[in-house]
């Protein structure tokens, strides 16, 4: 099945989408988004990819340190959910953590 455009956001290092030094987001035409990939020496079968519509940095964002290094891109494109690619839950920060404690949990990674 495909994902909803509308939740199709990737998220990935602010200092890989940004200029040298700089809060400035890259021109996101120039950025194709690779997800479900294993290797960056070739391509294994359950890689996509898509076009980014939108890089969205976040605002707290300190190129010097690298404090708050977090970027969003808003792609354009739908994916198809696989077992490489699938949507994740951000934590809300509620302090209630009863509903976690004790849970069998997936930790998401990219590289940038």
């Amino acid at each position: 099945s495909l994902f909803s455009i509308v939740t199709c956001l990737k998220i990935i290092s602010a200092h890989c989408v940004t200029h040298e030094k700089s809060k400035q987001a890259i021109n996101s035409r120039n950025v194709l988004a690779y997800l479900g990939k294993q290797s960056l020496q070739k391509w294994t079968g359950p890689e996509q990819d898509a076009k980014v519509a939108e890089i969205v940095v976040n605002s707290e964002y300190n190129p010097e340190r690298f404090y708050s290094d977090i970027a969003i891109l808003k792609l354009k494109d739908s994916l198809a959910r696989t077992n490489f690619v699938r949507p994740v839950c951000l934590w809300n920060f509620d302090n209630d953590l009863k509903s976690i404690v004790s849970k069998l949990g997936s930790v998401p990674g990219w590289w940038g």
